[in-house]
Order: structure tokens, then C-alpha cells, then sequence
């Protein structure tokens, strides 16, 4: 059912904001105020990237856009908010879909750039 109400108002908020505007204000901000009054989570309503790391050799990146570059020691993934840059040794992607990857390897370091 929430979800259902969510499509709704998705719809809602985006005819609303085509046909005449909405004091000024942007999309984007309008489903950032409509998010926080539904509970929903952040990541699933503006598609937002959600990074899960377990341990140091696996990260899942979830509403990514797109694989940059990629070399055994490092990775590039874009994504609505910037470029993820994941660094280590042995890099690998274990898996791709359409709105998940997942990287292994020995991970140093994970950086926006």
C-alpha cells in the first residue's frame, strides 16, 4: 500500500510542478519534503546512491548509473550524486545488474571525486 501511495504522489508532485510550478521551488526539493513527510527511505524515493560495505573486500553500490572505468586496482562508478572511486588491490566486480553492483577485492579506499 505505501508503495502505491508513493507512486501517486510521485505523480502527483511532478504534474503539479510541469503544469505550474510550485512557489519557485524545484523538483528535487519538493520530493526531499515529500519523502521525510512519508518515512520513506531516503535512497529509494530520490535514487540516491546506498553504499554497503562488508568488511574489506566486498561494496554494493545500489542506484548506480554507470561503470566509469575499471583496472585491477581501482574502480570509477557514477552515480546521481558524483563519481564513487573505490581503490585496493585484485578489484573485481562480482556482479552487475541493472541497479546494483557489487565489487571485491581488497578494498583501501572508497572516495567521492
Amino acid at each position: 500500500m505505501q508503495g502505491c501511495m508513493l507512486a501517486f504522489f510521485c505523480v502527483l508532485m511532478n504534474r503539479m510542478y510541469r503544469t505550474q510550478g510550485v512557489g519557485g521551488e524545484s523538483l528535487e526539493s519538493l520530493k526531499n519534503k515529500l519523502y521525510r513527510a512519508m518515512d520513506v527511505p531516503k535512497e529509494t524515493f530520490l535514487n540516491i546512491p546506498l553504499v554497503t560495505i562488508v568488511g574489506n573486500d566486498e561494496l554494493v553500490i545500489e542506484n548506480y548509473k554507470a561503470v566509469l572505468d575499471y583496472k585491477e586496482d581501482f574502480i570509477k562508478i557514477n552515480t546521481k550524486i558524483g563519481i564513487v572511486k573505490i581503490t585496493g588491490k585484485k578489484i573485481t566486480i562480482k556482479h552487475i545488474r541493472k541497479d546494483e553492483i557489487s565489487v571485491t577485492g581488497v578494498i583501501r579506499n572508497i572516495e567521492y571525486v
